[in-house]
């Protein structure tokens, strides 16, 4: 007689859609627009999954940080997680602390022959307005 594979482990999953529902209505009620609560909204639910609870402690703050750090995330990928968190916890009454990371200003490197081949003083808004002809493809008079 074959036995039944019944697994008696209790597995815990914690539901965070009431969570993250109110926190809908926060940012909705605190005038953000609605793109901006699609990503907060998807930040905070990465962030309670990975801290496991919906009641999160500064050590659960900091490890998402570090474990962010460590996979490469773009600096403004991070901002836009500690603006979310910041937020949710604001949210709960909360007021935390969340460093902003400064972006890089400095001239991408695929610039550099560019600028070279010129030989001209190509200023740094010249340049942004290149690549955002280049990749929006939108016609531009610069390029």
């Amino acid at each position: 007689m074959k036995r039944l594979g019944i697994d008696w482990n209790v597995h815990t999953k914690t539901d965070f859609e009431p969570s993250l529902r109110r926190f809908r209505r926060y940012l909705e009620d605190n005038g953000f627009r609605e793109s901006t609560i699609e990503g907060y909204v998807d930040n905070v639910g990465r962030y309670l999954k990975f801290a496991g609870t919906d009641k999160t402690s500064e050590k659960d703050r900091i490890t998402f940080r570090d474990e962010s750090h460590n996979s490469k995330l773009s600096r403004s990928t991070l901002n836009q997680y500690g603006y979310a968190i910041k937020a949710y916890h604001s949210m709960l009454g909360e007021d935390i602390s969340y460093r902003q990371l400064n972006p890089h200003n400095h001239i991408p490197y695929y610039y550099l022959d560019f600028i070279t081949l010129q030989n001209e003083s190509v200023t740094y808004t010249t340049l942004q307005s290149k690549s955002y002809a280049r990749c929006n493809q939108y016609p531009s008079p610069l390029v």
